[in-house]
């Protein structure tokens, strides 16, 4: 099994579901003026092959925020930046939120996520059924933003009825590929019966998928 993409996989577990069983305070995501919850958090493949860079809290472990951090981002003339990363820490009885962001990219703030590449999932508006797990609940409206290299490509937008229709094509469409199929092996070699393999894949949703699958 590579490491890179059993790396790649956890930090998709991780990023696209929360991994926890309280809700999951979200990163944010500003774009025309529009402020979304981002449903993943794509700093986290970052973090999983630089741990090192993962901001430390000094704060009281809140279950709400298992990750330790609230990141910001922004498209910026169709780029994706992270504006700010932010971390909870103590002072006498109080906490307080401290920027972190010139920690962890010293060189460079905001950062450009050119190496990024995938689905981002926000969402907007109203919740319509609050679920107390990871990023479980769901909400009147969605955007979906396919990112490359950085770069934004495409964006669809969806009432939840819609959006809930168009996940489950964009997996069927998934299936037929060949990255799908290697997911499918990895998940196998580590003792899943096919069946297990199959949701544990669809349970990360479209954070897995490089783009947006078309018909």
């Amino acid at each position: 099994m590579p490491k890179s993409l059993a790396t790649l996989l956890i930090g998709l577990f991780f990023g696209s579901t929360g991994a926890s069983a309280n809700w999951q305070v979200p990163d944010k995501l500003f774009h025309n003026g529009n402020e979304y919850y981002l449903l993943t958090n794509p700093l986290e493949n970052y973090f999983a092959f630089y741990p090192d860079k993962r901001p430390k809290s000094t704060s009281i472990f809140s279950p709400n925020l298992s990750r330790g951090y609230v990141a910001t981002f922004e498209i910026i003339a169709n780029e994706l930046f992270v504006t700010d990363i932010v971390v909870e820490e103590l002072m006498g009885d109080s906490a307080v939120r401290k920027s972190v962001i010139h920690d962890v990219f010293p060189d460079q703030s905001p950062y450009a996520m050119r190496t990024f590449g995938g689905i981002l999932t926000a969402a907007y508006g109203d919740v319509v059924n609050l679920v107390d797990e990871g990023y479980r609940s769901t909400f009147e409206h969605y955007t979906v933003f396919e990112i490359k290299s950085g770069k934004l490509i495409k964006e669809k937008s969806f009432e939840l009825a819609a959006f809930e229709k168009f996940k489950d094509r964009q997996f069927e469409l998934f299936k037929a590929t060949e990255q799908y199929k290697e997911y499918l092996t990895m998940m196998k070699d580590s003792k899943m019966s096919n069946d297990e393999a199959e949701m544990f894949i669809k349970n990360l949703g479209l954070d897995v998928m490089p783009r947006i699958q078309e018909d």
